[in-house]
C-alpha cells in the first residue's frame, strides 16, 4: 500500500489510517488493531480494478499474502532489533468480503496521532533530531542491505514517537506497509541477492535526495559489516556496549559510533584509511586532557592496527562554537591556546565544528588526528601522501614555497571578535612545512587543473567560489 506525499489525512474517512493505489488500512473498533485489505471503492483505474478482482481471493498473488509470507522469511534472517520495526501483531486472514487481508497492530504515537513518514518528519525536525533520524534510517537500510531484503519503498518508513511528535529525541522507525513483489516483467532480483542490494541502495539514494535533499553514500555493506563485527569484538574487551553507528564514509574516517564505555557515554572514531592518525589522536588528546580536563575531553581507550579506533568522552548538548554569540568564550579560548602552547602541540584544525560547548558551558576541543607535536614535527603518512589535501583543503596558510599553521592566528581569523584578546598569543607557536620539489610540481599541476575547471564553472556558483578560494591561497 502506497500513499502520495500530498495526500491529506483529513480527506480520509474517520476509520481509515491510510490509502494507497491498491490497498486501504482501517481501524478495527474497540481493539488496538487495524485491517489492511484491497480497496473496494471506485477510486481506482480500470487496470488496478481488474488486478484487485483477480488477486483478492488468490492466496499466491494477493499482495497481503505475499507481504505476510515474506515477513515470515525475514524472521529467520533479521536480528530482533531490526524486526522490531514491523508491527508486533501480524496475521493473515481471509473472508468472503475482504478476501485475503492482514490484521496488524495499530501503530500510533503516544498522543494517539498517526505517525508521519520519515521525509515529512525529517523536514520539520531540529538539526539535532535530523541527525538522529538520518543515522537511524541509514542503520536500518544497512541492515536490510546486509540481508538483501526486498524492500523497495523507502517512502513507507514512518516515525513513531512515545509522546507528542517532535518532543524530545526518542523515536522509533516503523514499517507498517511494504510490497515484496518487484512488479517487473522479469523479476530477476528475486534470484540474485546482489541485484536486490543494488536496487535497494538505488531506491534509497533517490528517495533521500528527492525528499530530504540528503546524499546517501554509506560504506559498502561488507565494509560496514566488518567494522560492526570488529568494534563489537574488540570493544567488548575494553568495556564498550550499546554501540550505534551515527556517521560513516568520511574522507579520512570510515565510521563513527556512539555508545557506553564502562557505563559512560562515548564516541568511537574508526579509520582504516589513516590508522596511524588514530594513535596520534589518542596520544596528544590524552596529554591535553591531563593538563586541562575542563577544555579537552577524556580519551578512554585506543585500538591500534589496520582497523584502528579511539574511544573518547561524548560531549552532550550538540552545540558548537558556530552556535554561540560572536566574541563569547574568551576565557575558554585563551585557556585552550595556553594548554596547546604548554604541551607544544599545534592543533592545525581550527574549525567551529571542533569546538563543542559542554553541559558545563565550557568549550571543549576535539579531533586531534592531524595535530603535530612540535618536539617531533611528525606528519601523518596519509597527509604526507596527499599534499593537495594537506595544503589546499586542510586548514593551512600557504606562503611562498611553504605552508604554515598558527592556532592563535587561525582562531583570531575564525572569530574576529576574539582577536584583541588573542593577539598576544599569535606567533608564539607556529609550524612551517617547506615544499619539496615534488610537492611543488604536484601543486603546480593542481593549479592548472583548478584553472581549467574554473573556466567551465558557472559564475557565482558554489564550485566557482571554492576554486577561487583555493587558487587565492596558492597565489600568496
Amino acid at each position: 500500500m502506497k500513499k502520495s506525499e500530498s495526500t491529506a489525512r483529513a480527506t480520509l474517512p474517520a476509520d481509515e489510517i491510510g490509502r494507497g493505489s491498491r490497498r486501504v488500512c482501517v481501524r478495527i473498533p474497540g481493539t488496538g488493531l487495524c485491517m489492511k485489505r484491497y480497496r473496494d471503492d471506485d477510486g481506482v483505474g480500470a487496470t488496478v480494478r481488474r488486478e484487485i478482482a483477480r488477486c483478492r481471493h488468490d492466496r499466491r498473488r494477493n499482495t497481503c499474502a505475499q507481504e505476510y509470507d515474506y515477513l515470515q522469511v525475514l524472521k529467520s534472517t533479521l536480528p530482533a532489533d531490526v524486526l522490531a520495526v514491523f508491527p508486533e501483531t501480524f496475521e493473515l486472514r481471509h473472508d468472503d468480503a475482504a478476501g485475503w487481508h492482514l490484521v496488524e497492530s495499530l501503530v500510533l504515537n503516544g498522543d494517539g496521532s498517526v505517525p508521519e513518514r520519515f521525509s515529512r518528519t525529517y523536514r520539520a525536525a531540529t538539526p539535532r533530531v535530523r541527525q538522529l533520524l538520518y543515522a537511524e534510517f541509514r542503520n536500518l537500510m544497512h541492515a536490510f542491505e546486509v540481508a538483501a531484503v526486498k524492500f523497495y519503498d523507502p517512502q513507507n518508513v514512518i516515525v513513531q514517537w512515545p509522546g507528542k511528535p517532535q518532543e524530545g529525541e526518542e523515536f522509533r522507525l516503523r514499517i507498517v506497509d511494504f510490497e515484496p513483489a518487484s512488479r517487473t516483467l522479469l523479476p530477476i532480483d528475486s534470484l540474485f541477492p546482489f541485484l536486490r542490494r543494488m536496487k535497494l541502495r538505488r531506491r534509497v539514494t533517490r528517495y533521500l535526495w528527492q525528499h530530504v535533499a540528503a546524499r546517501y553514500n554509506p560504506l559498502p555493506w561488507r565494509e560496514r559489516a566488518a567494522w560492526d563485527a570488529h568494534v563489537a569484538e574488540e570493544g567488548a574487551k575494553m568495556g564498550l556496549t550499546g554501540l550505534r553507528a551515527f556517521l560513516e564514509n568520511k574522507l579520512v574516517n570510515d565510521i563513527f559510533y556512539e555508545g557506553l564505555f564502562n557505563g559512560r557515554p562515548c564516541v568511537v572514531k574508526c579509520s582504516s584509511r589513516a590508522p596511524e592518525s588514530i594513535g596520534n589522536e589518542y596520544e596528544l588528546a590524552s596529554r591535553l586532557h591531563a593538563r586541562d580536563p575542563i577544555h579537552f575531553p577524556e580519551v578512554f581507550a585506543v585500538h591500534r592496527g589496520p582497523m584502528a579506533f579511539v574511544v573518547t568522552e561524548k560531549i552532550g548538548g550538540g552545540r558548537t562554537l558556530a552556535d554561540e554569540p560572536a566574541g563569547s568564550h574568551e576565557e575558554d579560548s585563551l585557556a585552550i591556546l595556553d594548554a596547546l602552547y604548554a604541551e607544544r602541540v599545534v592543533y592545525r584544525d581550527m574549525l567551529p565544528a571542533n569546538f563543542l560547548v559542554g553541559p558545563d558551558g565550557h568549550l571543549k576541543l576535539i579531533d586531534f588526528q592531524f595535530a603535530v607535536d612540535m618536539e617531533t614535527k611528525r606528519i601523518d603518512p596519509w597527509l604526507a601522501r596527499r599534499p593537495e589535501y594537506h595544503f589546499l583543503v586542510f586548514a593551512a596558510a600557504v606562503g611562498k614555497g611553504f605552508a604554515w599553521w598558527d592556532d592563535a592566528a587561525f582562531l583570531a581569523f575564525l572569530v574576529p571578535a576574539l582577536r584583541p584578546a588573542i593577539a598576544s598569543r599569535i606567533g608564539r607557536l607556529r609550524l612551517e612545512l617547506p615544499f619539496s620539489p615534488l610537492v611543488r610540481l604536484r601543486l603546480a599541476i593542481v593549479v592548472l587543473s583548478m584553472r581549467f575547471r574554473r573556466a567551465f564553472a558557472k559564475e557565482g556558483s558554489r564550485k566557482r567560489r571554492a576554486l577561487d578560494r583555493r587558487l587565492g591561497r596558492l597565489s600568496m
